[in-house]
């Protein structure tokens, strides 16, 4: 199998989203709207909560109809309402997924910046191998 070059792969993607921009632009107006309700105090953060999963679903579904040269409408954006307790979770998860492990890179930090020589050894080990070869 023949590997793609990068301009085979845009050449390909702008083939299969001709004339479907428009479905694109809405689902993103969208999610930067309700990636802008976070903003409003109170409800914003909860409302947020609440719609991401399911819109990010959504967005997933155009996506690949699109990839499979199905035909997509505005409506298709919000699919994911169809599906709102799987999406919901599954962001759910995946924030508290990446808030804990954001968790672990924090002390990552303190130690190196109190304690940088091993890393520095480190880069020095890397750069003596790569100059060696």
């Amino acid at each position: 199998m023949k590997v793609k070059t990068i301009q085979e792969i845009k050449a390909l993607a702008y083939q299969k989203v001709q004339g479907k921009r428009g479905i694109f632009i809405v689902a993103f107006l969208v999610m930067f709207a309700v990636s802008g309700l976070s903003a409003i105090p109170g409800i914003g953060f909860v409302a947020s909560l609440l719609l991401t999963g399911p819109l990010t679903l959504g967005l997933a579904i155009v996506s690949l109809k699109v990839a499979r040269k199905q035909e997509t409408d505005i409506p298709d954006v919000f699919e994911g309402f169809k599906n709102f307790l799987n999406s919901f979770v599954t962001y759910l998860l995946e924030a508290v997924y990446l808030f804990l492990w954001g968790l672990l890179i924090i002390p990552a930090f303190v130690w190196i910046r109190i304690n940088p020589w091993p890393v520095i050894n480190l880069i020095r080990l890397i750069a003596t191998i790569v100059n060696s070869s």
